[in-house]
């Protein structure tokens, strides 16, 4: 019975290893791979709000960074500057 109930738990809350899972299958998108960022946008997006849903177990900005480190270094870089341009992105000082 516990079993099944950490199984219905962990589908409905999420956990830290599909996100990881994720992650590790999804390095390196391009800039111009637009079907590949969409699917795993969707995919990243559905994973993220089961962790942030109440109790949170991880920080938005920690989902972030994960999100862009599955981006290639070029499309980091791309994606900084215009951030940086419209004055959103947080430069640690």
């Amino acid at each position: 019975m516990k079993i099944k109930y950490l199984e219905l738990t962990s589908e409905k809350q999420g956990t830290i290893g599909q996100l990881y899972k994720l992650y590790r299958e999804n390095s390196e998108i391009f800039i111009l791979d637009e079907k590949r960022l969409m699917e795993f946008k969707c995919k990243f997006i559905y994973i993220a709000q089961k962790y942030l849903r109440s109790p949170a177990i991880i920080k938005n900005y920690e989902l972030v960074e994960l999100f862009v480190q599955c981006l290639d270094i070029t499309f980091q870089d791309t994606l900084n500057f215009r951030l940086s341009v419209q004055g959103i992105l947080k430069i640690d000082i």
